[in-house]
């Protein structure tokens, strides 16, 4: 049977390492999560969350969102990349992009609100992911293996080394002087760049299959892979327990002693004891899920065409009031355009009306026994409008502006 696993790699020596495979049956309902927010415009595969703002893609926008306000996230700045972005790192004052067969971008963001790109790189394959550690860039360049860039210079970036590999390299996570190198041939490598200018293979872990995505902490390498059952070899590290996932696993963040893994839902895995890993919780996005970022009890998830979406994790330190969000969630978006979504836990009654500033009421649509996601959109003429929810019986108001 096919199926995609999650694995541990104890990294004390990238010579000797022991393995750890986890597994979890396909799953179709929530587990000890709730929904609190998003932004529902794509496609988005990219998220990074810095101290002040939240970065995703949003089709070939790169934008930066305020999420003060969880339920409905404010776009303060966006700027517009040759591509749709793979992955995001954002430091200091530049957001670093993995933008497929555009390259590395490097977008200044000392003014949010007008974001402008101070250079670039093309690569000579396909950007997939990026990690910047000092003054370099290491991106994961898919049939071109992995490149190093100086970006001591943003306005100039220089490569100054590269690691060419037998497949396609997914991910790369560097830490100190070695580099893990996610790759569809053999797995995991591990890659001595002391000398980022002769980059030196030191290690292989053989996982059985492509490494999609990995996340390093300490000494554990957490990988996802693509894997037919398990397979015993020798020459492989060792083994020591297994946890298959339910899906094809895209990306993967480790917080604490918590994994979270997306590609067939956002599932979540307790690994304080990497020997007996357990579930701890599940949430089903429309696409699987994408990109990946966890801050505190947040877990921003990039769903593909249906946006982002802003997860607790676990639902017990939710609020009254969150818990009320997120069982009748409602965003508004205006522009050319009035956008009414609704993100509804359980069987609803719904009606949605918009009045225009005199009060009249311009638009209405109800529909009875509503779950899950319900839209409407409404074109009229420019102007301030008011857009009424009701979600069986309670109320909710807000402004929007329609323009041309």
């Amino acid at each position: 049977m096919l199926g995609f696993l999650f694995s541990l790699f104890m990294v004390y020596s990238p010579e000797n390492a022991s393995t750890v495979h986890w597994s979890n049956p396909g799953k179709t309902s929530n587990y000890n999560t709730r929904l609190i927010g998003g932004w529902f415009s794509g496609p988005d595969y990219a998220v990074f969350v810095s101290d002040l703002f939240t970065f995703i893609g949003d089709g070939r926008y790169l934008k930066i969102l305020n999420v003060n306000n969880i339920s409905n996230p404010e776009c303060i700045g966006e700027y517009v990349l040759p591509v749709i972005p793979e992955r995001i790192f954002v430091r200091d004052t530049f957001a670093y992009v993995a933008d497929g067969n555009a390259g590395l971008r490097i977008i200044n963001i000392a003014d949010p609100a007008a974001p402008y790109e101070a250079g670039y790189f093309d690569t000579d394959g396909y950007a997939k992911s990026i990690y910047v550690v000092d003054s370099f860039a290491y991106v994961a360049d898919k049939d071109s293996g992995m490149r190093i860039i100086n970006i001591k210079d943003p306005s100039k970036p220089v490569e100054i080394g590269y690691y060419i590999t037998d497949g396609r390299v997914w991910d790369v996570f560097p830490i100190d002087t070695l580099a893990y190198v996610a790759y569809n041939y053999e797995g995991m490598l591990v890659i001595n760049v002391k000398d980022p200018e002769n980059p030196v293979k030191i290690g292989i872990f053989n996982t059985g299959g492509a490494v999609n995505d990995m996340f390093v902490v300490d000494t554990i390498a957490y990988v996802t892979k693509y894997q037919r059952g398990m397979v015993t070899n020798p020459a492989a590290p060792d083994s020591i327990g297994f946890y298959p996932l339910s899906n094809i696993n895209i990306n993967i963040f480790v917080q604490d002693t918590i994994a979270y893994i997306t590609g067939g839902g956002l599932e979540i895995v307790n690994v304080s004891n990497p020997y007996a890993p357990v579930e701890a919780g599940f949430y089903s996005t429309p696409n699987g899920g994408r990109g990946i970022f966890v801050k505190d009890t947040l877990v921003f998830v990039a769903d593909g065409e249906d946006g982002m979406y802003i997860i607790q994790y676990p639902e017990s330190t939710l609020s009254v009031e969150q818990r009320h969000q997120q069982e009748n969630h409602i965003t508004v978006f205006s522009g050319d355009a009035i956008s009414v979504r609704l993100s509804l836990a359980r069987s609803s009654d719904v009606s949605i009306e918009i009045f225009n500033i005199l009060g009249d009421v311009v638009y209405i649509r109800k529909k009875s026994n509503v779950t899950g996601i319900f839209e409407t959109k409404w074109y009229g003429i420019p102007g301030i409008y008011f857009v009424k929810t009701a979600v069986d019986g309670k109320e909710n108001i807000e402004k929007a502006i329609l323009i041309r």
